[in-house]
């Protein structure tokens, strides 16, 4: 190894160290708003086209367990929003026989959240996916 890839490493190193030092607020209250009327946290769930569906819901759902049990904060609810109408027809239709993979998935989300903290946006548009396009550049 080159001399001058040895401290490049070494550089790199000594910053990874640094990271321990790194402390960012869990929760983000203006202080405008002086009294906070409750604590919500909201999950926007959204497979890619080849991906499986309902399996980031599960993962939503157990994140928020854990997120649950690790925050300082009484939670008023947890919302997921998911831009699947096929995962949310299999989440609030419970008499329909599916097959074992969506049955499972499906049971694994109700184990944990309810039906009704199910919600639909057109993830199409949301305010992430636009802050994305803000920030892909405009030519190769």
């Amino acid at each position: 190894m080159k001399e001058a890839e040895k401290h490049r490493w070494k550089a790199r190193c000594d910053q990874l160290l640094r990271l321990e030092a790194l402390k960012i607020p869990r929760s983000f209250v203006l202080p405008a708003f002086r009294t906070v009327q409750a604590y919500q946290l909201h999950y926007f769930v959204d497979a890619s086209q080849v991906g499986l569906k309902l399996t980031v819901e599960v993962i939503a759902a157990r994140m928020d367990c854990k997120l649950c049990e690790e925050l300082c904060q009484e939670l008023e609810e947890s919302v997921f929003w998911s831009g699947s109408t096929l995962v949310l027809k299999y989440l609030f239709n419970l008499k329909a026989c599916y097959q074992p993979f969506v049955v499972n998935h499906v049971n694994l989300i109700h184990e944990v959240t309810p039906s009704t903290a199910w919600r639909y946006v057109d993830i199409a548009k949301t305010l992430a996916d636009l802050a994305l396009e803000k920030s892909m550049p405009t030519h190769c």
